[in-house]
């Protein structure tokens, strides 16, 4: 009875082993499709609501160079990033190939109405004159994104070009700005 009980033992670690090496395999394959949205993706499909008004969607997007960054009114890292973006879109204001847009993400439990008064109350106390939106998390499921700040450079082609995850400095989106409109 030993011998039989070793050998079916061993027939079921190894069906849990190739089970196992099976689902690391998909997983590894589909990372791209898990994580966060990468440099040379295309943007999926979404629509949030402008705080001006309207949507924006993956159409407004596309015919631009577009910096979109993600931010909470809660996030203090978010707040230093927004006032850089803030500068930037009055630097490139001139420049109609290019578009700044701040999409504010408080998270769940909120509703529109709220996330609205939300954005147009935090925006009004830090002095934004940036475009703004706010989502309901349409957009950030789109792009998968996990936490503020996140910021995207888009070409004008709706690829994704570069993402900082975290606070990234001015002169970074700047250099990368001026990159694709020498291209």
């Amino acid at each position: 009875m030993s011998r039989v009980h070793t050998i079916i033992g061993g027939v079921a670690l190894a069906g849990v082993l190739s089970i196992g090496a099976y689902d690391a395999m998909q997983a590894a394959g589909d990372w791209h499709r898990m994580g966060p949205v990468s440099a040379g993706t295309s943007l999926e499909s979404f629509e949030v609501h402008r705080l001006d008004g309207g949507t924006l969607g993956h159409a407004e997007l596309v015919g631009k160079i577009s910096v979109v960054t993600f931010w909470a009114s809660w996030c203090g890292p978010c707040q230093g990033e927004l006032a850089d973006l803030d500068e930037l879109d009055d630097t490139y204001a001139t420049r109609d190939e290019v578009q700044f847009v701040a999409v504010n993400w408080e998270g769940a439990g909120y509703t529109q109405p709220q996330r609205r008064a939300i954005t147009a109350g935090h925006a009004k106390k830090i002095g934004l004159g940036l475009p703004l939106a706010y989502d309901d998390g349409a957009m950030v499921r789109a792009l998968r994104i996990r936490g503020v700040p996140h910021t995207l450079l888009v070409d004008a082609q709706g690829m994704v070009r570069k993402v900082y995850p975290g606070r990234v400095r001015a002169s970074t989106i700047a250099g990368a700005i001026d990159d694709l409109l020498e291209e």
